[in-house]
């Protein structure tokens, strides 16, 4: 599993479900972005050939002791040194962005796309590697889009099944309505930049901080607080002084310049929260616009200021949105149905390894 923003809050959901299953025995292998190895001292080395090196030693230390029945790699960023082991082993590959989907959006992530002959050369290599696995799982149906339309995947290949929240943790609370009670908005985003925070703080200065209070949650370091403005850091995924912040929010705020399916927005939902972001990635799989939330531009707070403004004024509307935000995790992103899928999926894909009849009782399901 990658070990990095989003993804350890998955690898975090999904555990759990693991865990209490007794069909399963797995061994969990956590892959960090940063591990101070031999490979962080390779200058320009891309990370996610940083990430696939450290998986493949990882892996190698298990696939030495036993056979497993099957690999699992989250993301796709594991993979790209693991092609040996791809055929030994049945392999599910689970991405909630494509190489092509990133490269739509390197702005956002302050990196320039590969082009020309390295382009051509990558999306060669990673068509190989989805090519050698025996299922992906793409987080959203933006996700198969992609793998159907640029590394010519069969859609019958790919299934979608989204990432999901812990209904019974995350659960809306009413507030008590008092008179001359400030909105309280929440932001959270460990990539302040990138997910939209300078944008957010202009729009809260502009014409926010009249009315509304911000909590924001993030790694970067150099926000401050100040002016009805909370910083929080530190705060892990699924913690209660986090589920605590949702809890005592009115209204979730994501300005995202770039992203794919990110949690902090079903966390919201599934607290009852109406969600104001960027139709960026797959967000518009995630937030109904009109329903459960707003689209604005992500460049213009202005936008931000006159979607929270109009809801305010309408608490009415903020409960209604609230609920459908709520009745929509339930119904597609739910992590205890979702993590199941997907579990019962790699018991179905364990059962193509071939049988060479070594050490049959160190097979894992």
């Amino acid at each position: 599993m990658e070990g990095a923003l989003g993804h350890q809050t998955y690898a975090q959901n999904l555990r759990q479900w693991v865990d209490k299953d007794t069909g399963v025995n797995a061994h969990w292998m956590m892959i960090p972005y940063r591990a101070q190895d031999v490979w962080d001292r390779i200058p320009h080395l891309p990370f996610s050939l940083r990430l696939s090196l450290r998986a493949r030693a990882a892996a190698s230390k298990v696939l030495s002791r036993e056979e497993l029945d099957c690999l699992y790699l989250h993301t796709q960023g594991l993979a790209l040194c693991s092609l040996d082991f791809m055929t030994r082993t049945p392999t599910v590959i689970s991405l909630d962005a494509t190489p092509r989907d990133f490269a739509s959006m390197a702005t956002a992530y302050d990196s320039k796309p590969s082009t020309g002959l390295v382009d051509r050369l990558k999306s060669a290599w990673f068509r190989r590697v989805f090519s050698r696995a025996v299922g992906l799982i793409g987080m959203s149906n933006w996700v198969k889009e992609s793998l159907v339309r640029d590394y010519r995947l069969p859609p019958d290949k790919v299934k979608v099944i989204p990432f999901g929240v812990d209904i019974r943790q995350w659960r809306p609370f009413p507030k008590q309505p008092a008179p001359g009670r400030r909105m309280r908005l929440l932001f959270v985003g460990g990539d302040f930049k990138r997910k939209g925070g300078y944008q957010l703080l202009d729009a809260f200065q502009q014409g926010l901080s009249g009315s509304c209070e911000l909590d924001i949650v993030t790694g970067e370091s150099a926000i401050s607080p100040g002016n009805f403005v909370r910083v929080h850091s530190g705060l892990t995924p699924n913690s209660a002084p986090l589920k605590e912040l949702y809890a005592q929010a009115d209204m979730f705020l994501l300005p995202t310049q770039g992203d794919a399916s990110p949690f902090a927005i079903l966390e919201a939902m599934a607290s009852g929260l109406p969600v104001v972001t960027t139709r960026v990635g797959a967000l518009g799989e995630l937030v109904q616009e009109g329903v459960s939330g707003y689209f604005v531009p992500g460049s213009r707070p202005q936008a931000i200021v006159d979607a929270v403004t109009a809801l305010a004024a309408d608490p009415g509307k903020v409960a209604a949105m609230g609920r459908a935000a709520r009745l929509a995790v339930e119904q597609r992103f739910n992590a205890e149905t979702n993590c199941k899928l997907l579990i019962a999926y790699l018991k179905q894909v364990s059962r193509l390894r071939p049988d060479t009849g070594a050490r049959p009782s160190t097979r894992r399901p």
